[in-house]
């Protein structure tokens, strides 16, 4: 196994310091994250209070926004509840003149007697001409009279009446120099009422131009008329225009004196007006938008739209809750979410945020959610879920901090191991090459007699047998590198035969080594599939072992053949054995368990790795075990024979 990144080439106190670093690093993570959990807690309903109104306030900013839409939009926000008045936004309407009245009561001044003579002089039976002597009598002798227009009125009817027509044009004159169409009897203009009561009596030519002169006059609004009985209303929830019936009628009137008068523009512009002023009136002010936006006022219980667009005004009334309703559909509310605008069908749920006024004033919504302790609920539930989720990634992050600390340090420890493996081999290479190349160079020389010679050559062979097996350890150490297994050229063999052989190749090993080897075997099958040299190799490095770490002394070799077809192989030694929490890490390559005073044992740590692969190769499995008596250690390797 490769150390882990970045640890290979740096110096043993930098790599300690890393590891520490990981693991305070990802312990302070998870403290972090844990801090954060706690701080949810005890937060509690006021953030799912917080949560709530923040919604509402996103759902009533969004209605807002809506409504700026609506009334930028060249088409109405709802149908039109009645009728629909439009003007020119040019046109002046304003109130036409104040009104002098002087139509009051007998006031007792002179003139007021002369009128008073006139009259009873009519109703004597004297006759129209004598009542028209009579005014004119009073006209001429008190020419300043406040009811002078009354006077002048009169003597043009009775005039008319007794058909001297000259008089009455002649009296026409003088009103017409004399009277600004202020004065008024009833609220009519007495100016009016004069050319009302002069025109029957004329030429049509000249009709028509006193029926062109008092239109103009009228449509500049300089005639006092009853304007105040003009009404804009709404009736049964729909807006109405009720036209004044005085009004109506002196329009009749006018339209008989001739064509000029009975021009169809000017009598569509002053309906318009009328009734333009009329609803003016029932907002409190004329509605006269200068932007091209619908604008909007209070009216009973309807709202009144208005907008202008190409020069004109156009209103019309709507149904608060057909407005309501508009803005609504043109929203994506959340859910369990509504808009209150007032009035019955309300819907159901609490309010959650203040009633709040959209543009223009006249319409106003609460937001209302349906089930709020539903909400609280629901927000409670996934703050127990963030929590837990918190929590777990603090304890992720705790573990993968102490994870990664115990890779760094296994890379350390791995990184010195192999330092020490690599010196560990080399000198291991050494020594026998030295050997056999001293005892090659003496052979060479004549330095040997005959009768040595042959333990010299018995001694290169063991040393070259010796140096065979080092160079076979790197090559597994390079396959164990490339997470490789043991390649095996498995073949019949006398499983018997080949035990005694190696039993007894072992025993002279073990007597070098100045320890003695026990073996026994019990019903070992006359044939097996197994690769011999691999074999060979795994027991010697578990007699190795022993003798390397198992004090010397007795070492046991054992065999035995268990149906259907696995062959058992145990060494046992009885040094100070393995700690049970360390014998499945003395697998590990370059492992090495702590075994008193040879813990240190010189060798490649690689021996008790390779005899796992091989035994893992043959199907089967190798694990260490206690001493039979308590003493020492046995390691047993299972192989598979079939």
């Amino acid at each position: 196994m490769a150390p882990f990144p970045g640890t290979a080439g740096a110096p043993i106190a930098t790599r300690r310091w890393r590891e520490a670093s990981v693991l305070a690093a990802g312990l302070g993570s998870a403290l972090a994250l844990l801090a954060a959990a706690a701080s949810l807690s005890s937060e509690g309903d006021a953030a799912a209070e917080i949560e709530l109104a923040r919604l509402a306030g996103e759902v009533a900013d969004s209605a807002a926004r809506e409504w700026e839409r609506l009334l930028r939009s060249p088409e109405p926000p709802a149908a039109s509840a009645g009728e629909a008045f439009a003007w020119d936004a040019g046109a002046r309407l304003g109130p036409r003149p104040s009104v002098e009245r002087l139509e009051g009561g007998e006031s007792g001044s002179a003139f007021d007697l002369l009128l008073s003579d006139a009259r009873r002089v009519e109703l004597r039976g004297a006759g129209p001409a004598a009542a028209l002597r009579a005014v004119l009598d009073a006209l001429e002798r008190v020419p300043d009279a406040p009811r002078r227009p009354e006077g002048l009125l009169r003597a043009i009817q009775l005039a008319v009446e007794v058909e001297d027509v000259a008089a009455a044009r002649r009296l026409f004159a003088d009103a017409r120099r004399e009277l600004d169409g202020r004065e008024a009897r009833a609220g009519i203009s007495y100016l009016l009422l004069c050319g009302l009561a002069l025109g029957p009596a004329l030429e049509p030519s000249e009709r028509a131009a006193l029926g062109r002169e008092l239109a103009e006059l009228w449509d500049g609004g300089n005639l006092a008329l009853p304007e105040g009985e003009d009404r804009a209303q709404v009736i049964d929830g729909e807006l109405r225009f009720l036209a004044s019936a005085t009004v109506d009628r002196l329009r009749e009137r006018l339209a008989l004196l001739g064509p000029a008068e009975a021009d169809a523009t000017w009598l569509a512009r002053d309906l318009e007006r009328r009734r333009a002023l009329a609803l003016g009136r029932a907002v409190g002010e004329l509605p006269a938008p200068a932007r091209e936006r619908w604008e909007t006022w209070a009216l009973g219980e309807r709202v009144l739209l208005a907008r202008r667009s190409e020069g004109r005004v156009h209103a019309r009334a709507a149904d608060p809750r057909e407005l309501g309703a508009a803005l609504a559909s043109r929203l994506a509310l959340p859910a369990d979410f509504a808009l209150d605008f007032g009035g019955a069908g309300a819907p159901p749920g609490e309010p959650v945020r203040a009633r709040q006024a959209l543009a223009g004033g006249v319409l106003a919504f609460e937001v209302r959610h349906r089930a709020p302790e539903r909400f609280f609920s629901a927000r409670r539930q996934r703050l127990v879920a963030l929590r837990g989720a918190l929590v777990l990634l603090g304890l992720f992050c705790a573990f993968a901090g102490a994870l990664t600390s115990r890779a760094l340090v296994r890379g350390r420890r791995l990184g010195e191991l192999k330092s020490a493996f690599i010196a560990g081999v080399s000198h291991d290479l050494r020594t026998p090459l030295s050997s056999i190349l001293l005892m090659a160079e003496n052979l060479a020389e004549g330095r040997v007699g005959e009768e040595r010679a042959g333990r010299y050559y018995a001694s290169i062979r063991r040393e070259a047998d010796r140096l065979r097996r080092l160079v076979d350890d790197v090559l597994d150490f390079s396959r164990l590198e490339r997470g490789e297994g043991a390649p095996l050229s498995r073949e019949e063999t006398d499983v018997a035969r080949f035990f005694d052989e190696l039993a007894a190749e072992l025993a002279a090993h073990a007597e070098r080594a100045g320890a003695r080897l026990e073996a026994r075997a019990e019903g070992l099958p006359a044939s097996g599939s197994l690769d011999r040299d691999a074999l060979r190799r795994a027991v010697w490095n578990l007699v190795d072992n022993a003798l390397k770490h198992g004090g010397g002394g007795e070492i046991g070799l054992a065999a035995r053949f268990e149906a259907p077809s696995t062959l058992v192989l145990e060494v046992a030694d009885r040094g100070p054995g393995i700690p049970a929490r360390e014998r499945e890490a003395v697998f590990a390559p370059f492992a090495r368990a702590g075994r008193g005073a040879n813990g240190a044992a010189p060798g490649t740590g690689l021996g008790l790795a390779i005899v796992r692969q091989i035994a893992t190769a043959h199907g089967g499995s190798v694990q260490v075990l206690a001493g039979e008596d308590g003493v020492g250690a046995r390691l047993s390797m299972r192989l598979d024979l079939s």
